[in-house]
């Protein structure tokens, strides 16, 4: 067993005389040094490091500088982890890492001692120098593991060689590290809009300011009564909580100032934009009742505006003006005291010798027109400008103000959280704006909901919780996000053979319910909406096995996913038959190493096909890769692979009218089959009363009669392979069976069912 070093118990790998020697390193090689040539003649290999890498360039510009020889040790050799997480398959995702213990021993002091000067690779031995390592067994690299050094550790034994341990780890070390603060999807959108002032008010209940988000604009104070920060109900998901300035019916009123930067006017430029959410009850009508939002100050003929609320029968959204000459007043009738956060943007341009000016609602023009004047930037700007209790904006925040604008940054898709976004879409979108670089493979289009205010890693997995994909790092510079939609019904990529001696030990399945789930609720924690799916009947439901419960939440777009949602996880919680968590495979063996390139092809969540590893009728088994250890020295490379069953990704392919389907998996099948006539032992035929109406069919054929290579019925019990389905006589059709599977007899009138019942895509 390896210690926490990679090492050998047996073994004193710091005495000089037991090092391996390296094989020989020609620099003039196109790829690498010397890797296992007596099973693999073209096997090469190599450890490469960018000393003096520019982390944010890209990444196919970095120069690697080969280190596996002199340098590294072949025993213990290299040690790679890839999303492997023992005991079953990780939730989230678990950072790569790669170990391998390099020579240090150099007269200079050591060529990878942190801070030695005079060390080769100085000053590159430091954090998040990037690491690669990759095989070549004849069909060009293979990169096994991208990631960056983590560790340079020393270690030294008395009278022994000195050692540094290398520990490298892919992106998500970093990113989990550096990405936990939590933000709102307001915010990032309002500042990459680049608004001139931008307080968000999003801070906490101890904030006594409305903090500035914009170099050299001051907060906004409080300049009257009391202001609660971070009191508001978080019924605005595209936001952290915001300020209050009428709780406990005590009115408070925030102003802020914005220093000068530009003149008055430009011809056809927004000379300024204010834009705000706010959420306000009810006002009640007759005697002219209002609440207050806000006012401000610009340098121009106009000299102040204000906006003000009332009931929508008595003007609604109303925006007011003062000037030198005079004022007066705009009203649109459209009500925002609804109990609902909205969305408010205030658009003024010079138009020649007016000021055209428009207020916008959640994107809706409610009130355009235009007034003699020259219009003016910003100068101030007042929450609550009546300074009364009975009249001060409820909830509030997120305030900007623009005295230019050419941006195209969407600031009202952002209010209502993105929703409508795709998967792919939101992964897309999160990943840009947290500077995180990720691929993703395959389609992911499912639609969500509105996306939360929280951390980058928290935002993204909601959006995998919809989906159901794998999420990945250590293979590329990127994160990489594996599609739920990729893993269906997807050809082996990998097959391996017991008989043929592929896996070198004891193969150890496991029964266990640890996974088991025929009772799911998923629920939307946004409308508090969830819907529950139970599987009664079959050997793993409820009625058979006691309710095994559980569930998640979900943003969904639309409430009816959950349904999907809740039968999909109960599809994955009942698939039946022992599980294969960990199979160990050695690829430098003769018999093995013709499946290595295939090993070397197969990525996450691949279907791995493992040959003869079962018992009874179902000897081979099909599986989905979800991570893997891979270790390999001067005489070894053997993988450890964590696999699930694959059974819930062959997903069925219905037949279009010609019959081709492409890949499929599994038949339809009606309610109730049974057998006209006694079975035999060794049958190969069986006639079975379908009922008035219905067909039994494999929807991979029209002609019923096709070879249907795959296809399992239960047959009172047995397991039984079907090749052919005749077409209907009646009421009645006609099975053609493998006769090998029919072990003993079975009576007339016995159930049949489909032995794997058809699996539909989520």
């Amino acid at each position: 067993m390896r210690d926490e070093w990679g090492f050998f118990a047996d073994e004193d790998v710091y005495a000089h005389d037991l090092y391996e020697p390296q094989p020989s390193y020609d620099a003039s090689a196109p790829f690498g040094h010397e890797f296992l040539t007596d099973v693999f003649p073209a096997g090469r290999q190599a450890l490469e490091a960018a000393f003096d890498a520019d982390l944010s360039a890209d990444p196919a510009t970095l120069v690697w500088t080969p280190i596996t020889a002199p340098y590294v040790q072949w025993n213990p050799g290299i040690t790679i982890n890839i999303g492997y997480a023992r005991g079953g398959a990780a939730k989230r995702l678990i950072s790569a890492s790669l170990t391998a213990t390099l020579r240090n021993d150099q007269d200079n002091g050591g060529d990878f001692t942190l801070g030695n000067a005079l060390g080769k690779f100085w000053p590159g031995i430091r954090e998040n120098t990037p690491i690669r390592a990759r095989l070549d067994i004849g069909s060009g690299p293979s990169c096994r593991f991208y990631g960056f050094a983590t560790e340079w550790s020393p270690r030294r034994r008395p009278g022994g060689d000195r050692v540094v341990r290398l520990l490298a780890n892919g992106p998500l070390r970093r990113i989990a590290k550096g990405k936990s603060k939590k933000f709102s999807a307001l915010r990032k959108s309002m500042e990459r809009a680049f608004p001139r002032a931008y307080w968000p008010l999003e801070g906490g209940g101890g904030a006594t300011v409305g903090a500035s988000a914009r170099s050299g604009v001051p907060d906004m104070t409080v300049t009257s009564g009391t202001v609660s920060f971070g009191t508001s109900d978080d019924s605005l998901p595209s936001s952290l909580p915001l300020a209050q300035f009428s709780r406990d019916g005590a009115g408070g009123q925030l102003t802020g100032v914005i220093p000068a930067l530009y003149g008055t006017s430009v011809f056809g430029t927004v000379l300024h934009r204010i834009e705000f959410v706010a959420k306000m009850p009810p006002i009640a009508t007759g005697g002219g009742n209002y609440i207050s939002i806000m006012d401000w100050n610009v340098r121009g003929s106009i000299e102040r505006w204000n906006l003000t609320a009332k009931p929508a029968g008595e003007g609604g959204v109303v925006l007011q003006y003062t000037s030198s000459g005079g004022s007066g007043s705009y009203t649109s009738s459209v009500g925002i005291d609804d109990n609902e956060w909205h969305h408010v943007r205030i658009d003024a341009t010079q138009d020649f010798g007016n000021i055209a000016f428009t207020v916008k609602v959640d994107g809706t023009t409610v009130i355009t027109n235009s007034l003699a004047g020259t219009n003016g930037v910003v100068t101030t700007v007042v929450v609550n400008y009546d300074d009364d209790a009975d009249r001060a904006v409820p909830n509030f925040g997120h305030l900007a103000v623009w005295d230019r604008t050419n941006t195209t940054e969407d600031t009202l898709a952002a209010f209502r959280g993105h929703t409508g976004e795709t998967v792919a879409e939101r992964l897309a979108r999160l990943s840009d704006e947290a500077g995180v670089s990720l691929q993703i493979i395959g389609d992911a289009d499912d639609v969500l909901g509105p996306q939360r205010a929280g951390a980058y890693l928290d935002l993204i997995y909601d959006a995998i919780d919809v989906d159901g994909g794998l999420l990945v790092d250590g293979l590329s510079p990127s994160l990489q996000y594996y599609t739920r939609q990729r893993a269906y019904s997807r050809p082996a990529s990998l097959t391996l053979d017991a008989a043929a001696g592929d896996f070198p030990g004891p193969i150890e399945g496991e029964h266990t319910d640890r996974d088991r789930v025929n009772t799911y609720t998923a629920s939307d924690p946004h409308t508090a909406a969830d819907r529950t799916f139970e599987q009664e009947e079959g050997d793993l439901g409820t009625d058979t096995v006691g309710e095994y419960e559980t569930g998640g939440d979900h943003r969904v777009n639309d409430p009816d996913q959950l349904d999907q949602i809740a039968a999909w996880k109960v599809g994955r919680g009942t698939v039946p038959g022992l599980r294969w968590p960990a199979l160990a495979v050695e690829f430098a063996k003769p018999v093995t190493a013709a499946k290595a390139q295939q090993w070397l092809e197969t990525l996450p969540l691949d279907r791995v096909d493992a040959l003869g590893i079962d018992t009874g009728h179902t000897p081979d088994r099909s599986l989905s890769l979800r991570g893997w250890i891979e270790h390999w020295n001067s005489k070894q490379w053997d993988a450890t692979l964590n696999v699930e069953p694959y059974d819930a990704d062959a997903v069925t392919v219905i037949a279009d009218e010609t019959g081709d389907t492409g890949d499929f998996i599994g038949w339809l099948e009606v309610d109730t089959v049974t057998t006209v006539a006694a079975l035999a032992a060794g049958g190969t035929s069986v006639t079975v009363e379908v009922g008035i109406g219905a067909t039994l069919t494999h929807p991979a054929v029209s002609t019923y009669a096709d070879d249907l290579d795959g296809l399992y019925i239960n047959l009172d019990g047995l397991k039984v392979g079907v090749s052919a389905i005749s077409a209907p006589t009646g009421t009645q059709q006609t099975l053609t069976l493998v006769g090998a599977d029919v072990l003993r007899a079975v009576p007339a009138g016995a159930t049949l069912t489909a032995w794997d019942p058809a699996v539909i895509g989520l």
